[in-house]
């Protein structure tokens, strides 16, 4: 997992290094699959407060997101994408690990 510190204390923490996470002023933060193989490009949008996430927009490519009470936010892919970032690793490299 790729940990990133976002707003307002709150720590991402993102499956893939494909991910691309995008904050504003407006406490808002996307997160895009940085892929042309599926397609158009969806965004998970997220507005982030003090003491809250609300997710506004929920894209394909995750299959599942985890909220903690320590401002975590945990992102899972969905399993078609975990497979195709299977395929495009080199032998040599260790499998993603699936936890669910």
């Amino acid at each position: 997992m790729i940990k990133e510190e976002i707003i307002h204390g709150w720590t991402l923490q993102l499956p893939s290094e494909k991910l691309v996470t995008l904050t504003n002023k407006n406490d808002m933060v996307g997160i895009m699959y940085n892929e042309n193989s599926f397609g158009d490009l969806q965004t998970l949008l997220l507005n982030i407060t003090k003491d809250s996430v609300d997710i506004l927009s929920m894209p394909h490519f995750i299959n599942n997101v985890k909220i903690t009470l320590d401002k975590q936010i945990i992102l899972f892919l969905s399993p078609f994408i975990l497979e195709a970032e299977q395929e495009q690793k080199p032998d040599n490299e260790t499998p993603l690990m699936i936890f669910d």
